[in-house]
């Protein structure tokens, strides 16, 4: 039997020539790969009331269009905004049969939420931010699609404006509070929602409790509301969990702090305890961290959280506080218990942020040794591993993203060290996925922490680290060489190896440099042998007995150290880096100390990393 494969313009196929055949001959096609689902991103559809003036405006929105159909819906938190979008798609889901898209930008970037869509429709997303937003403009003009932009911040409008889609069949819808009038400027619609009247909240909370309300109570209930959908299912929580005996005297001065008068008093410690986090969402493994729980454990309590209004569940175990749930657990969570929940909001990203680094790059060294030794504790505790491959690790940063932001802010105001520990572990996530607007706050902020505590090794790694988000290249030299300063002074042969190989790097890839800067960097010339090994020579150290470093590292003595004097001081802030510009090709994006090594890595993690040596 031969095999023989053919192919025209139509296509290829398989021939089989036999010479004899005797009985049946079977033939049967391999299965081809399953085409990808089409997304369904939006909320869940829930009870829905009013609105058909604002749905009227939608569908003449659509049917007027020229081109893409954008849309910009204004009105106050809780107003119904997202619910009428949901609802709208809902009515016509045939008018996008390529799905629907959703991202909420107060949890997660627009980086993030490009990548994410890309991989949704089955495309890897590229690396160059620009090259992305192009190839989701690609993605988009040939589908039927429906993207949503949820709290829209009107000063990132640019940012948004690259989320919308391109194609004649797609509609584009920006949720926000205000400033989306510009919108109507580039060929797009608005649609402001007002509150609902007194009629339709109280019909909307009769139909939200299982029992009959006294009038007197109903009104009073539906008044307070003051016309939002959100405040009205906080008032009928509270009617629901109230004794019917009590509902004809009951007022509504403050429904919130009511409904969380009505809960036992440990849960609703728990749940002050989550608004003492400065993210935009948690996660059900903080929430175990913070009440000292096992996870399964920590999902249950949030079960009842989220019955009771208190918490939103925003699905894969992660949920989100209400604006005005968040302030009334605020006033309720006492100082002891504030500074206890801080500490332990630091310390689970300090071990999670480093155990994810670890995951991405094993080779490097690590100033924070002693959290990587808390995180392995941790995981034999919880005798589980938090991060089994490179991609689970990406997938959880770019998750966590905007939470690590906030919370180094928070620990700036704390001055808290656990900061520039954290910016230090986020550096290979960052030399991956490029946030340079996230990178740029975590860096200066850790830059004032590490001033601030007063370790010359921090303040040297900030500097390192400011260098890959600095688009100056003199600024970016200023860094580099205020890092090798700082660890020559710190006596710290390790980022001394580290700091030499950045600034090598940056005079021989820097615009009319030539391949002698290495040797020139050390005070030698071309073909001087006295200058500095190639990094697959390093230099030779010799340990000394008991000298123990200040991170847990035993310290190396160099038997030769190239000279370079340096006259920089150490800056006490981060040059600015332009908007929307990246770091130049020539700055080193890589942590100090790590060895080349190479192999299959999954997520956009590559496995190499420059090595420690000058």
């Amino acid at each position: 039997m031969q095999l023989n494969q053919i192919s025209d313009v139509t296509g290829s196929a398989i021939v089989v020539q036999l010479r004899d055949v005797h009985g049946s001959v079977h033939l049967t096609a391999a299965p081809g790969p399953q085409p990808p689902l089409s997304p369904r991103q939006l909320p869940p559809h829930q009870l829905f009331v009013d609105r058909e003036h604002a749905r009227a405006h939608l569908d003449r929105a659509w049917d007027t269009r020229h081109g893409t159909c954008w849309v910009a819906i204004e009105g106050a938190p809780g107003i119904g905004k997202t619910a009428l979008v949901v609802d709208w798609w809902h009515r016509h889901p045939d008018r996008w049969p390529d799905g629907a898209v959703y991202t909420d930008l107060s949890r997660t970037s627009s980086d993030t939420t490009l990548r994410r869509w890309c991989a949704a429709l089955g495309h890897a997303l590229p690396g160059d931010p620009g090259q992305a937003v192009e190839l989701w403009r690609t993605l988009t003009y040939h589908r039927r699609l429906l993207v949503v932009v949820d709290n829209a911040d009107p000063g990132r409008a640019d940012e948004v404006q690259d989320l919308l889609p391109a194609g004649a069949g797609c509609a584009g819808v920006v949720i926000g509070t205000h400033g989306w009038t510009r919108l109507v400027a580039r060929g797009g619609r608005l649609v402001r929602l007002s509150p609902l009247d007194t009629g339709t909240v109280s019909g909307l909370i009769a139909r939200l409790v299982d029992r009959p309300l006294p009038s007197a109570t109903l009104d009073a209930a539906a008044a307070a509301a003051g016309g939002s959908p959100l405040l009205a299912g906080l008032h009928a929580c509270l009617l629901a969990l109230a004794h019917p005996d009590d509902t004809e005297t009951l007022s509504m001065p403050d429904t919130v702090e009511r409904a969380l008068d009505l809960l036992p008093e440990d849960t609703v410690r728990a749940a002050a305890q989550l608004a003492a986090h400065p993210g935009p969402h948690l996660s059900a493994d903080l929430a175990a961290a913070l009440w000292n729980m096992p996870s399964a454990q920590a999902v249950a309590v949030l079960g009842t959280l989220t019955v009771a209004r208190i918490v939103t569940d925003l699905g894969d175990h992660r949920y989100t506080l209400p604006g005005p749930v968040r302030v009334a657990l605020g006033r309720r969570l006492a100082d002891t218990d504030r500074a206890q929940t801080i500490d332990r909001v630091a310390r689970f990203y300090r071990l999670r942020v480093a155990a994810a680094d670890l995951a991405l790059n094993t080779w490097r060294w690590r100033a924070d040794e002693q959290g990587l030794e808390e995180a392995e504790q941790a995981q034999q505790a919880e005798e589980k591993v938090w991060f089994s491959t490179k991609g689970a690790a990406m997938v959880w940063l770019d998750d966590e993203l905007d939470n690590v932001v906030a919370l180094a802010g928070l620990l700036a105001e704390e001055v808290r060290v656990e900061l520039w520990y954290i910016a230090e572990h986020i550096a290979t996530y960052v030399n991956h996925r490029k946030p340079w607007a996230a990178a740029t706050v975590l860096y200066r902020l850790g830059m004032e922490a590490a001033l601030a505590c007063g370790d010359q090794v921090a303040i040297a790694l900030m500097h390192q680290r400011a260098a890959v988000i600095t688009a100056d290249p003199d600024d970016r030299r200023a860094h580099l060489e205020a890092a090798l300063d700082t660890y020559r002074a710190a006596d710290h042969p390790e980022g001394v190896c580290s700091a030499e190989q950045s600034l090598a790097d940056h005079l021989n890839r820097g615009p009319g440099r030539c391949g002698g800067a290495v040797l020139r960097l050390a005070g030698g010339a071309p073909g001087d042998r006295t200058g500095p090994r190639s990094r697959a020579h390093p230099p030779q150290t010799r340990r000394e007995p008991g000298s123990d470093g200040p991170h847990g590292r035993s310290r190396h003595r160099l038997r030769r150290r190239p000279p370079y004097p340096l006259g920089f001081g150490i800056p006490g802030h981060l040059p600015g880096h332009p908007d929307g510009a990246g770091p130049a090709p020539d700055a080193d994006p890589h942590a100090p100390g790590a060895r080349h090594r190479t192999g299959a890595g999954d997520a956009g993690a590559a496995d190499t990393a420059p090595g420690p040596h000058g």
